[in-house]
């Protein structure tokens, strides 16, 4: 709810400079009602003409229209790419030609192994090809995989209802910011993918209890993880449906699952650590303690850079001035948090304006920084085109596009808030994971480094909840406009 009242009051935007601006919506409301609108005519439609439409046909349909989408923009961007992305692909073409300088003191991979995840990834891929293009193919091939993924997801949930099952699809391949993070060669899309088919394993688990969905389910997990940290938010959700559905069905398989997962991520990481150990011949060192990011993410100091508790490089200059010692670093992490608790304390007031700006700035963002993570003209990356120069450089299709997805971020939060409140009594569904990690990623970032790219995931991953809520509107709406040939709902939860 709070989040819902935030967008309707607030809309932020990222400058190519990465500076964040804040703005109240006024009459941008409006825009974002006719949006809303907008969508609303195409769902109705849609389910009007049910009967007619295939779901796996209409599937196919966006998805052809994404390849062509996909390839137009593959092809006319400047592929050179930048920060953290760049800085992992170099160290992946650094290690397939046997140079491990970035395992070094001071180095990237010395401060942040967690990348090495990363740094594997594109080594795989740089087996194919070392084109940065290939990089953004098989983005657009597992972002397409996700939509599918969700897609089945909400058919296994819903008992394969064929109106929720259209409007799921409609909703995940409307989701423009996703689209655009195909040229961000980074872990937000390969991650995301392997959690999402990790999710649909374990899902069909629970219902068919075939045990090689749970060692899938286990493995792609565990890999989303290894890609990216973040994604243990999801491994925690999962743990507590696992626990929850233990103590409702009294069976022992689930708690094997909980442990078998739980144990996975472990051992792969470390597993991963040992395997770069001994081919490096360095030891892979623990790297900048969490407290950093947490210390950096609340600093009432941190404001005015980017935005409130945004990345301002203290978590690097910090540990350098430890000399990269954990626990010299480690306590100047909590010393500065204490000093913050502190002055919130002291000053309630400035807490409250300070995670107040920072939630907007981060879940009021409706593009997510999609687009700021691809070829800006600010960087000297360039685009060939005059519409992606428009996409790009806030033209005329920047602001369509942030309207919509201003729209379509307000309908997922409203349908999904619905569908929470219908469903409020019953905590052993599978969809509980859902809301579990959009709650567990509100609360991660709310403290952790702010960066609105974080979030969208988070959003995405109620589609199903919010397929559901639209679909019993719809059914309200033609009900009373007396169209009597729509396929009612099936109550599989009530």
């Amino acid at each position: 709810m709070v989040l819902i009242i935030l967008n309707v009051l607030y809309t932020s935007s990222v400058l190519q400079t990465e500076q964040v601006i804040l703005q109240a919506n006024k009459y941008k409301n409006l825009y974002y009602m006719l949006c809303i609108f907008f969508f609303g005519v195409i769902l109705f439609l849609i389910v009007r003409q049910n009967e007619k439409l295939c779901a796996n046909n209409l599937f196919l349909v966006f998805s052809i229209f994404y390849l062509i989408l996909g390839l137009y923009l593959i092809f006319n961007i400047d592929t050179t790419i930048r920060d953290d992305a760049y800085t992992v692909k170099s160290a992946a073409v650094d290690f397939s030609n046997h140079d491990y300088h970035s395992l070094d003191e001071g180095e990237y991979l010395f401060r942040f192994p967690y990348q090495l995840g990363m740094v594997t990834y594109d080594r795989i891929l740089g087996l194919f090809s070392k084109n940065t293009q290939f990089i953004f193919l098989v983005n657009l091939f597992e972002i397409i995989g996700i939509n599918w993924f969700c897609y089945k997801l909400t058919d296994l949930i819903f008992s394969h209802n064929h109106n929720i099952n259209l409007i799921s699809i409609f909703l995940s391949f409307s989701c423009l910011p996703q689209f655009f993070f195909m040229t961000f060669a980074y872990g937000t899309i390969p991650g995301f993918f392997f959690l999402i088919v990790g999710l649909f394993m374990l899902c069909s688990y629970t219902l068919k209890k075939k045990i090689r969905t749970l060692f899938w389910g286990v493995i792609l997990l565990t890999i989303a993880v290894v890609l990216r940290n973040n994604f243990i938010i999801g491994i925690l959700a999962v743990l507590i449906y696992l626990l929850l559905k233990s103590i409702e069905e009294r069976e022992s398989k689930y708690i094997f699952a909980a442990f078998l997962l739980f144990f996975s991520c472990i051992i792969a990481t470390k597993g991963m650590y040992s395997y770069y150990s001994i081919e490096s011949g360095k030891e892979i060192n623990s790297g900048v303690p969490s407290v950093l990011y947490i210390a950096m993410g609340i600093n009432p100091e941190n404001d005015d850079l980017r935005a409130p508790g945004w990345y301002d490089g203290t978590v690097w200059f910090d540990y350098t001035d430890s000399g990269f010692d954990h626990d010299i670093a480690y306590k100047t992490g909590i010393d500065s948090i204490i000093a913050s608790l502190e002055y919130y304390k002291d000053n309630p007031d400035k807490a409250v304006s300070f995670f107040k700006r920072k939630v907007i700035s981060m879940w009021c963002e409706p593009m997510y920084q999609s687009t700021w993570s691809g070829p800006l003209e600010y960087f000297e990356q360039h685009v060939y085109t005059k519409l992606l120069y428009s996409v790009y450089n806030d033209g005329i299709l920047s602001k369509i596009f942030s309207y919509c997805m201003k729209g379509w971020l307000l309908l997922i939060l409203l349908s999904s808030f619905v569908f929470l409140i219908c469903t409020r009594k019953t905590f052993s569904h599978f969809y509980i994971v859902f809301y579990l990690y959009f709650i567990g990623g509100f609360l991660f970032h709310l403290f952790w480094e702010g960066k609105s790219q974080y979030v969208y995931s988070y959003i995405y991953i109620l589609i199903p909840c919010c397929a559901y809520g639209v679909n019993k509107a719809l059914e309200k709406l033609l009900f009373f406009s007396g169209k009597l040939g729509y396929n009612k709902y099936e109550k599989t939860i009530f």
